[in-house]
């Protein structure tokens, strides 16, 4: 009798140790889908970045341009309401 019992003990430990195991390995799989994914977002935040880089600098020139144009044209308009005026 004390074998039986020690017997369906055991057995309940390696039943217990095997689900642990299942429960562990579920785990991990996962934490490690969870990390793939966290580095694809990662990948494409700082392709996101390098285009907003790109596109900030393309808006700076861009504006330098528009500012002088502006400039340009208030030379241009003062210099015309100066000749007027004379």
């Amino acid at each position: 009798m004390d074998i039986e019992f020690k017997l369906k003990q055991i057995e309940e430990e390696a039943r217990h140790e095997k689900a642990m195991r299942e429960f562990h390995s579920t785990h991990l799989d996962a934490h490690d889908s969870s990390i793939a994914a966290i580095q694809v977002i990662l990948e494409r935040t700082e392709k996101n970045i390098d285009a907003l880089t790109i596109d900030v600098s393309a808006l700076a020139v861009s504006q330098k341009h528009t500012d002088k144009m502006l400039q340009d044209l208030i030379a241009l308009l003062t210099r015309e309401n100066t000749n007027g005026k004379h």
